[in-house]
């Protein structure tokens, strides 16, 4: 009994029937299957059958390429403009360049003499500044912590620096202290503010900013009595915080530590000022007072510290103990992945 109704008739879906069911193999038409007994036997349809099989297949395909025929002339019309587009490209390209070479050229010998001249002037810097650091910064620098000067090289530039020498070298020292007094109070001592604000990422001088507030009022208004006293405990107390001792004797304590483990010459000018100016022991009532010494005035052996000169003097003291506070909390900062 066959499986498969015959090619003409349509497809039953509703399963096998008496006659059985086709089973395609690729056109549906060409084998046809049969079960005698448990035996399966392969038998080929009629030739009739293959022929109309095949003309219907043959109408079929032409009616699709017909269908498709119009959108594959659109593909290929596209891609001819593509190509032509491409084409276009190339040739205007090549063109650009071969107009616009010697300018190209030119702009690259331009750039290389640029970068060129760019090493070569920070050869020159390099070398002047080793230059200056070698021969000139222990000079300077001895010059300005002489004057009460110290932690210069974090305000000044080196060209700052020069003038400030060739002034001494020119109109003595009160010359030169004059023109730096005059830089750091200008414009209402936006400058001094400036640098007593930055204290206050520091804690210990943050829990203290009333204090700071105050003296910096006083200085601007020229009450120096008042602003000199009530700074100088901050240079005790903040020395005390960095050297994690609670000794009277910090701010020489903190000067000593420095001078055996930083060799840099600005710090070591710190350190030459805070053992002979700032920190210098003497005998009351038997020796002269240093100008700006600490003890004199925090004891009251002497009457005429009050000036604008030692009140900004102190002002940068201060800078300079808070900078050494910066460096030991950057020292011991983790280390970051970049």
């Amino acid at each position: 009994m066959a499986l498969g109704p015959s090619l003409s008739a349509p497809r039953s879906t509703a399963g096998p029937t008496l006659e059985g069911e086709t089973l395609s193999l690729a056109t549906d038409f060409l084998l046809q299957w049969f079960f005698v007994g448990s035996e399966i036997r392969l038998t080929i349809a009629p030739i009739e059958q293959i022929a109309v099989a095949m003309e219907n297949t043959r109408l079929s395909a032409q009616q699709m390429l017909a269908t498709c025929q119009a959108k594959i002339d659109q593909a290929a019309a596209a891609a001819e403009v593509l190509v032509d587009i491409q084409e276009n490209i190339r040739r205007s390209t090549e063109r650009w360049f071969a107009h616009h070479q010697g300018a190209v050229a030119q702009i690259s010998e331009g750039m290389i003499s640029s970068v060129a001249h760019m090493a070569e002037m920070m050869t020159a810097a390099a070398a002047s500044f080793e230059r200056y650091c070698e021969e000139e910064a222990p000079e300077t620098c001895t010059l300005l912590w002489q004057a009460g000067w110290v932690g210069m090289d974090h305000h000044f530039s080196i060209t700052q620096l020069r003038e400030s020498v060739l002034l001494h070298k020119e109109g003595g020292e009160a010359a030169m202290n004059d023109a730096i007094l005059a830089y750091f109070n200008e414009d209402d001592c936006a400058l001094l503010e400036a640098i007593s604000r930055h204290w206050l990422r520091v804690p210990y001088l943050r829990d203290r900013e009333q204090i700071i507030q105050d003296a910096v009022y006083a200085h601007k208004n020229g009450l120096f009595t008042l602003s000199i006293p009530a700074l100088l405990p901050l240079i005790d107390g903040l020395s005390a915080e960095i050297i994690g001792i609670p000794s009277m004797k910090a701010v020489a304590l903190l000067a000593e530590d420095r001078r055996a483990h930083d060799r840099e010459i600005w710090m070591q000018g710190f350190c030459d000022f805070v053992a002979r100016v700032y920190y210098k022991g003497y005998d009351f009532g038997k020796e002269p007072a240093p100008y700006l010494n600490r003890h004199g005035i925090l004891h009251g052996r002497v009457f005429d510290y009050p000036s604008a000169l030692n009140s900004t003097r102190v002002f940068l003291l201060i800078d300079a103990v808070a900078q050494i506070w910066h460096e030991k909390q950057n020292a011991f900062a983790p280390a970051t992945i970049q």
